[in-house]
């Protein structure tokens, strides 16, 4: 970061080893691609700007059915700013790690908004009906 000066821009496409995301001892999340990272960083004052677009495929477990499967975890524009480090080395693992943890999703479908295993299980799936003619909102305001 020392030698990235006042409004130049420097070009950002890596693939990182997932292992920075601390995910080994997950039983349910894997990730075994690399984490992409492309876009840009730049200095304002003292303060480094990056401005990117981060991808990576997570492996993780359907909420209904339980089997695994993939799904793209996209940061569209991820932008994080950093006072200038002393040292010129500027270290965004543990960052990009918390807002990659925070985009996957805590209930999450196999098959988008669906499971691919839905008719097997249905039968399963508790569906409550109201009570013929009960209406408790319109009894309240009687």
């Amino acid at each position: 970061t020392e030698s990235l000066h006042e409004g130049e821009e420097f070009p950002i496409d890596v693939h990182l080893d997932p292992s920075f995301l601390a995910l080994a001892e997950d039983d349910e999340l894997k990730i075994s691609s690399p984490v992409h990272v492309q876009g840009k960083a730049y200095r304002a004052s003292d303060w480094i700007i990056v401005d990117a677009c981060v991808s990576v495929p997570v492996t993780l477990p359907c909420a209904m059915c339980n089997d695994p499967f993939t799904r793209i975890i996209e940061l569209k524009r991820w932008v994080h700013e950093e006072k200038a480090p002393k040292n010129g080395v500027l270290d965004l693992e543990e960052a990009l790690r918390e807002d990659i943890l925070l985009e996957i999703p805590f209930f999450a479908l196999c098959n988008g908004d669906s499971c691919h295993r839905i008719g097997e299980i249905e039968h399963f799936i508790h569906k409550e009906r109201p009570a013929e003619g009960h209406r408790p909102f319109l009894a309240a305001l009687e």
